[in-house]
């Protein structure tokens, strides 16, 4: 305790002292707790910055994981076109190489078919020119014979009549009846043949007018489809890859689905579309039609195969013309 000297009165201090101690006393609750509103206001902001540097933090995580997913995704479609890119080159080179191919097919083939063709053919113009040299004597003497015939006939039959005829047989006799008269039988004169006059009628000299022939359009008409060798197979191949080729994998998918083929890709959709591919007849049809020919003009008599030999004939060589020309 501060003691006071005796000028200022230190003897009636003590009693002012209490209340000094009583404001120091409230003085210290006083900025205890200041103190502590400090403390806790610290903390407070000590917890909000804390908070804050989190969510940046969090923000700063996720702006790299989508940093790093773009890239990946980048990544993936760069990978992407690399790989269709060489399918692409693949598929040309595939293109290229089958055309070089087939062009070398198209050749064998066209060889192969001059070589087995050749030799039927002479032998079919061989016959076909025999069958017309004999053609043409048969009708003079099968028409003598049958005009010799008809005049006999006409001479035997001139002198016959209805009452010759009905005295061929006798007459029936009845017992116990007495004999009918009857009249005489009698038959219609012939008429004689009216000699036409020399001056006719207008109206009977002109003749019937036959209707002129109305000429059928070329879309009416009924095309005989010509049997397809080798090449034209080929070149039908060739011409559904080609179809094919520019349609997208949807439609091909549409395709494969309708026709119950199984769609493993669209280079072998396209592949097992193109040999599936409907045609009417190969070459083999055509050789073997072509011996067919030549047996049925080897065993068959010169009347019955006169026609058919030709019309067969021309067909073939039609075919063959045009596969050569192809």
């Amino acid at each position: 305790m501060v003691r006071l000297p005796a000028q200022f009165g230190g003897g009636r201090s003590s009693a002012s002292v209490k209340p000094l101690k009583s404001k120091v006393a409230e003085i210290g609750k006083n900025v205890a707790a200041v103190c502590q509103y400090v403390e806790i206001e610290q903390a407070k902001k000590a917890t909000k910055k804390r908070r804050k540097l989190e969510k940046k933090e969090a923000a700063t995580r996720a702006e790299a994981e989508r940093a790093e997913t773009k890239l990946k995704k980048k990544k993936r479609e760069e990978k992407a076109r690399k790989v269709a890119e060489q399918n692409e080159e693949i598929r040309k080179c595939l293109d290229i190489k089958m055309a070089v191919r087939v062009e070398e097919l198209r050749e064998d083939v066209r060889e192969d078919v001059r070589q087995e063709i050749q030799d039927p053919i002479s032998e079919l113009c061989v016959v076909v020119a025999g069958s017309k040299q004999k053609t043409t004597e048969e009708p003079a003497s099968e028409s003598g014979a049958s005009s010799s015939e008809t005049e006999e006939l006409n001479l035997r039959t001139e002198t016959l009549c209805l009452i010759d005829k009905r005295k061929h047989g006798s007459e029936p006799v009845f017992e116990g009846s007495t004999p009918m008269e009857l009249s005489p039988k009698r038959t219609p004169r012939r008429a004689a043949k009216s000699r036409p006059s020399r001056r006719v009628t207008r109206s009977r000299s002109r003749a019937d007018k036959t209707p002129t022939p109305k000429k059928t359009s070329p879309s009416i008409q009924k095309k005989t489809p010509a049997p397809l060798g080798m090449v034209g197979r080929l070149r039908f191949e060739k011409r559904v890859m080609n179809e094919l080729k520019n349609l997208d994998a949807l439609v091909l998918q549409n395709i494969c689905k309708d026709e119950g083929i199984a769609y493993n890709g669209k280079f072998e959709c396209i592949s097992t579309l193109q040999h599936t591919a409907r045609e009417p007849r190969t070459g083999s049809m055509k050789r073997r039609k072509l011996r067919q020919l030549g047996k049925l003009a080897r065993r068959a008599p010169l009347r019955e195969r006169r026609s058919t030999i030709l019309s067969d004939v021309a067909s073939v060589l039609l075919t063959c013309e045009e596969s050569w020309v192809a």
